[in-house]
């Protein structure tokens, strides 16, 4: 089984912050699988809780991982990538037929 490797201190404190207090929902989500994984939920039991695919969250644990900085810099690496194109736009006028 894939756990995250063990964090920090400093690095727990800054995912819990995160986690509360953060902005978009799916770096919350991120932040809370990493903090899981840390107390020894395993991959299967996280994408159940977060009904996202297994290759997903150990996808969240390379990418933490992966990046070698300072705790609040690796933040980052749970951010979402740039999208191309426009962002869709809800429109709640009534279509006519």
């Amino acid at each position: 089984m894939k756990y995250v490797t063990p964090l920090l201190e400093t690095e727990i404190i800054v995912l819990e912050h995160h986690y509360q207090h953060g902005t978009n929902h799916r770096e919350r989500q991120r932040c809370q699988a990493l903090l899981l994984s840390n107390k020894g939920r395993n991959i299967k039991m996280l994408s159940e809780l977060f009904s996202v695919e297994r290759d997903t969250i150990h996808h969240w644990i390379k990418r933490w991982e992966n990046s070698k900085s300072d705790a609040s810099e690796r933040l980052l690496s749970l951010c979402d990538a740039p999208r191309s194109g426009c962002p869709s736009q809800f429109d709640d006028t009534p279509k006519k037929n």
